[in-house]
């Protein structure tokens, strides 16, 4: 066996199947954009902004599906065929917690800014104004930004959490692996418009809880249902700045005021000391509560890589015949 390929238990090693899965993903994208090209097309002639408030959510969104029905794609063949173990493992099988757990995480996602934006108005540093987007076209907003944020909160979960991240953890641990994929998790959020060093910071912090979030439940519901409306309640709810960038037609304005370390600044609420806080606070929470144990069902999803190292092994050598 070459063990330049191959890890100890029969396995391909790690690195080979994140170049793998990475150069599938790229593949598959350009692939499926090919697939959509006349949709898109129609839809790119007034689509070329490079601000979140200038974008137009469903084309936005649009883009973000194309990206997840590449990674589920390029995730479901290397982990069948490299990590062997079944499509579910990745994170989005439908278990018998999964809704529980997607309903956990929507309620503490809304609730976490929820609490700090009051906070916040309570301290004078946010002020919260009438929006300006007229009460006939209220429904029509909520439905294109919520299918924005719903297709970002899955994006980058897939992307951050999911295929990556499990398979970094088989290869350099659970804490070393969340490490590694929060850090560019907080860069990227760095050059939005009004990215700081301390919202970048924020942000890989909070990469470090969706990970905590992702290891708890073995799932990803969990993390989608944080990250969803973590992102809708701040932006379209409250009208604030999400990392750095805000949407043109929110429910209610907001505007944050000195001192930054407070209110956050340009960044928003991300970059308050209170979400710091909050997120260490949502951290214990996940960790303790007794509803998010994995169930039995998910953890049979993941098996050690001894245990499917031995079964290549067993296919790959068969039993002797008898004498």
């Amino acid at each position: 066996m070459n063990r330049i390929v191959h890890n100890r238990h029969g396995l391909v090693r790690v690195p080979w199947r994140v170049f793998l899965f990475l150069l599938l993903t790229g593949a598959v994208v350009l692939a499926v954009n090919i697939a959509v090209s006349p949709l898109t097309r129609s839809m790119m002639e007034e689509e070329r902004a490079t601000t979140l408030a200038a974008m137009n959510p469903w084309f936005m969104a649009l883009q973000n599906a194309i990206l997840i029905v590449a990674i589920l794609l390029s995730s479901r063949l290397v982990a069948r065929r490299l990590d062997r173990r079944p499509f579910a493992g990745v994170g989005l099988g439908f278990h018998e917690k999964w809704r529980r757990e997607l309903l956990i995480g929507l309620l503490t996602g809304a609730a976490f800014i929820t609490a700090i934006v009051y906070i916040q108005m309570i301290a004078g540093v946010v002020h919260l104004a009438t929006g300006s987007i007229p009460p006939s076209d209220t429904a029509a907003a909520f439905l294109s930004y919520a299918a924005l944020f719903i297709s970002v909160g899955i994006l980058e979960e897939l992307l951050f959490r999911g295929y990556l991240l499990q398979s970094f953890a088989e290869g350099i641990g659970k804490f070393g692996a969340a490490l590694f994929l929060s850090v560019p998790f907080g860069i990227a959020h760095f050059f939005n418009e009004g990215g700081t060093t301390t919202g970048a910071v924020a942000t890989g912090m909070a990469g470090l809880l969706l990970c905590i979030a992702y290891f708890r439940t073995r799932s990803l519901y969990l993390p989608i249902g944080i990250h969803i409306t973590w992102n809708f309640t701040m932006a379209w709810v409250f009208g604030l700045p999400v990392s750095g960038e805000r949407l043109p037609e929110p429910l209610w304005r907001g505007e944050t005021f000195d001192p930054a370390w407070l209110s956050g600044g340009s960044f928003g609420p991300e970059g308050s000391v209170l979400c710091f806080i909050g997120m260490v606070g949502m951290a214990l929470f996940i960790m303790r509560a007794r509803a998010l144990a994995p169930s039995p069902e998910v953890v049979a999803w993941y098996p050690p890589p001894e245990v499917r190292g031995a079964a290549v092994t067993s296919v790959a050598t068969p039993a002797a015949p008898p004498e």
